[in-house]
């Protein structure tokens, strides 16, 4: 099971940056190397951990290693060698368009490392990347393509005679659409997507480079979220989702996000820095619930495990959610209802295209329709927080002008606070 990074960005001085770029040098180094291993042109490294959380746990953060961007969004790309793209006369003007970084250059280069980012972060890819080894590509501006446009451009440009051009990935990490457009698009021309799993590699590449220095996966332990604020119970919300599935002829619904899994079974836990979730799966049949996590750390709470137990949710293996799922679909007239959009490619490449029912799923409408009790769970928390943000900025306009370090720790313990 493939699993994920964060790294500290580049100091001010020049010993600290001297380290950092030999730090990136040498990672993109032994990275290329393993690519060379199974014969990849390019390896994909996103954000995102195996259930496409922004906010990642510490050990998830492979494209902060890699990069040393630590941003939450952001996806890098490292190629085998430095690339020139040409604006061929074959490409559509909306491909030239799309393809040039300099209006009226027929050709482009780029390092052999490219991170992807949008306009929050701009300015901190630009203090954090070595731009030795890193190309910045400024997602969203006119002039900057898309992962895919890129990709299948290289693609396109690779000479005949020379093969594929093979893009790895790890399925666990990329959501599903994502994958599908990226496959359809190379296909068109003279590539393919590979994932790590389908050549055998049962690990990241980056992890194996990262290797004892990565942090340990999260294992805090899930917690009960009272009644009295969630308004609904595990049992009406279970009840919810199987009057939805019966309507799509659903047999099973997979729940792959954080906040879904802590929404529909009333926990929450603090696997991830200020967001109140815990590393974990869920699927729903019509009679029955599972919950996929490490047992040993999530499930030392007895309120937790009454209050599944009460509800009928059973709990299984982090990693066996897979296997259960190509059961599921292994049986006559079954019917699997995932969004792909949110949920990782590994899961979706198990189900059968004629057993996929793929819309957005059964809990994102309820989160997003309140009963009262959120309602007023989420104005209390708004009264608690604007206090909280009042005092601070008394206190900046009275007592924080003198001392700019002061007031910078200040501000990191009173965001904290908040979380």
């Amino acid at each position: 099971m493939s699993t994920a990074f964060s790294s500290s960005s580049a100091a001010a001085s020049p010993a600290a940056a001297s380290t950092v770029e030999l730090a990136t040098g040498g990672v993109l180094a032994k990275l290329r190397s393993k690519m060379k291993e199974f014969d990849l042109d390019a390896f994909l490294v996103p954000s995102d951990d195996p259930h496409l959380s922004e906010y990642t746990a510490m050990a998830y953060r492979r494209r902060a290693f890699v990069s040393k961007f630590t941003g939450s969004a952001g996806t890098a790309l490292i190629l085998a060698d430095d690339v020139i793209v040409s604006n061929d006369d074959e490409d559509s003007e909306e491909e030239k368009e799309d393809m040039a970084e300099v209006e009226g250059h027929e050709a482009v280069g780029y390092k052999n490392a490219l991170l992807w980012t949008d306009s929050r972060y701009f300015n901190e890819a630009g203090m954090q990347l070595d731009f030795e080894h890193w190309t910045l590509m400024k997602q969203g501006q006119k002039k900057t393509p898309t992962i895919t446009a890129f990709l299948t451009k290289l693609a396109k440009e690779k000479k005949n005679g020379e093969g594929k051009f093979r893009v790895g990935i790890d399925a666990f990490v990329h959501s599903a659409s994502f994958c599908k457009e990226l496959n359809e698009a190379l296909e068109k021309e003279n590539g393919i997507v590979c994932p790590l799993e389908e050549l055998g590699q049962t690990v990241n590449l980056v992890d194996e480079i990262w290797g004892d220095s990565r942090p340990a996966l999260p294992s805090s332990a899930f917690r009960v979220h009272p009644l009295e604020y969630a308004g609904a119970s595990v049992s009406d919300k279970l009840s919810s989702i199987r009057k939805k599935m019966k309507k799509l002829d659903a047999t099973l619904s997979v729940f792959s996000t954080l906040d879904d899994v802590a929404y529909l079974l009333n926990v929450r836990a603090s696997d991830v820095e200020c967001n109140p979730v815990g590393v974990a799966y869920c699927t729903v049949s019509m009679d029955s619930a599972t919950l996929y996590c490490d047992e040993s750390s999530k499930l030392t709470d007895d309120g937790v495990r009454d209050q599944l137990r009460d509800a009928g949710v059973v709990v299984a293996p982090y990693e066996t959610l897979l296997d259960d799922v190509r059961n599921h679909v292994a049986e006559e007239n079954s019917k699997v209802w995932v969004d792909t959009a949110h949920s990782n490619y590994a899961i979706a490449s198990v189900i059968p295209k004629d057993s996929l029912i793929d819309k957005q799923n059964a809990v994102t409408p309820m989160k997003a329709c309140k009963n009262e009790n959120e309602m007023d769970g989420m104005r209390k928390a708004h009264i608690v927080d604007g206090v909280a943000m009042a005092e601070f900025m008394e206190w900046l306009e009275n007592e924080g002008k003198s001392n700019y370090m002061f007031v910078y720790g200040k501000c990191c313990r009173f965001q904290m606070s908040r979380c």
